[in-house]
Order: C-alpha cells, then sequence, then structure tokens
C-alpha cells in the first residue's frame, strides 16, 4: 500500500512508463510493423495491469474499499490505463479498435501533478463560467458580425468566398482568432479597411477569455484549492 501511494519514486516509476508508452504509441503510427515496439507496448500495458490488481488488493486497507475504489474516478483511469493497450494489437486491429487505442493517452492522467493540475483549471474554469460565457457570446457576436460586413464589401468581387454570409463566416472565424490561413483573403480597398480593423478587434476578443481564466487560476492557486 505504501509503495503504491506513498513512495515517490514509484510515483516516478509510473510517470516514466506513461510518457515511454505515449511515446511507443506515436512510434506505432508511423512504425506500424514494428514488433518491438508492439512488444514495448504490451509490456509496459501488463504492468499497469499488475498494478491495477494490486492497487485492488490493498483497497480493503482504506475506508473506501474495493468496490468504490473500483468505480471511482483513479480505478476507472488505471483501468484505461492498460487495457485499451492489451486489447488492441498495434496497427493491425479494424479502424473500430483502434480508435481505442485513444483512451491510452488516459495514462497521463496516471500522473498525480497532472490530476491535480487539472482539479485546479476546474476550479478556476468554474469559478469565471459566467464571465466565459459572456466572452463567447461576445466573441460569437463579432464572428457573425464580421461575416456580413464582408459579405457586403465582397460579396460582389469574390462570390465564391464571400457570396453568403454563412461563406464569410469561414474567413470571419480565421480572422478574429488570428489564426489567418491566408486561403480567403479580401482584395477591395473596402474589403481591406474592414479586415485590417476586425484583426486588431480579434487580438482583444481572443485576450479577454485568456485575461478571465488567468485571473481566476491565480485565484485557485492563491487559495490552495485541488
Amino acid at each position: 500500500y505504501r509503495l503504491l501511494n506513498e513512495s515517490r519514486v514509484a510515483s516516478a516509476i509510473i510517470a516514466g512508463l506513461v510518457i515511454l508508452s505515449l511515446s511507443i504509441f506515436a512510434l506505432e503510427t508511423e512504425f506500424t510493423q514494428s514488433e518491438l515496439l508492439k512488444i514495448l507496448g504490451k509490456t509496459i500495458a501488463w504492468i499497469f495491469g499488475i498494478e491495477y490488481c494490486l492497487r485492488i488488493w490493498v483497497a480493503n486497507l482504506t475506508e473506501n474499499g474495493r468496490r468504490k475504489y473500483i468505480f471511482s474516478f483513479a480505478g476507472i483511469i488505471d483501468l484505461l490505463a492498460f487495457l485499451p493497450a492489451i486489447l488492441v494489437a498495434g496497427g493491425s486491429a479494424s479502424l473500430t479498435l483502434r480508435l481505442l487505442r485513444i483512451f491510452r493517452l488516459m495514462q497521463l492522467l496516471k500522473i498525480k501533478a497532472v490530476t491535480v493540475g487539472i482539479a485546479r483549471v476546474g476550479k478556476a474554469l468554474h469559478q469565471c463560467k459566467l464571465e466565459l460565457l459572456v466572452s463567447a457570446m461576445i466573441s460569437l457576436g463579432l464572428i457573425f458580425f464580421s461575416a456580413i460586413l464582408m459579405y457586403f464589401a465582397e460579396g460582389d468581387t469574390q462570390p465564391e468566398a464571400f457570396g453568403s454570409v454563412p461563406r464569410a463566416l469561414w474567413w470571419a472565424m480565421a480572422t478574429l482568432t488570428t489564426v489567418g490561413y491566408g486561403d480567403v483573403y479580401p482584395i477591395t480597398t473596402l474589403g481591406k479597411l474592414i479586415a485590417s480593423t476586425l484583426a486588431i478587434i480579434g487580438i482583444g476578443a481572443i485576450a479577454l477569455p485568456a485575461g478571465i481564466i488567468a485571473n481566476a487560476f491565480m485565484t485557485v492557486s492563491r487559495r490552495g484549492d485541488g
């Protein structure tokens, strides 16, 4: 029980195995026929499986007991950390089974620092949910309004890109989120003027929720929540 729950060495080993497992998962998508990667992936999965069984075995030492551990969030994460890798054999499985490999990403949650950080971020998001909702509504309103402006400014000149408001929404989304793919852009003087203004406004639209989340996260961190 102490080894699984209190040992820093064991925690470091688990974190190392998680990183190694996810690295193997990434390499398997490139080297789909590598037997070495498959063996390593399966070995780590079985190690996590043995760890899961040991955690069930010692769960009665806690007040929660084995049943509560199995159906707890931590127990489900521990199960998903090894089960998909054992069920799915590399890239030769069907598409449905290969999709199960995505659950191997749940192994990240076995690292305690990650789960603590996620808990704090979740509390921060919950704390500022109203402000984020208002910010999202403002951003969506700006995107829709931008699409309307570009429809009137560029619709006749570039009907394929701006011939309707739904078509112009793609450009508005890419511009106001400051992504700017460059596949669609205005060519008229009025369109360029509108685009320049909206690009500047887009910086503020992105900065607003970022500032809200940062402030809430700092508040949660100072309180020591999570």
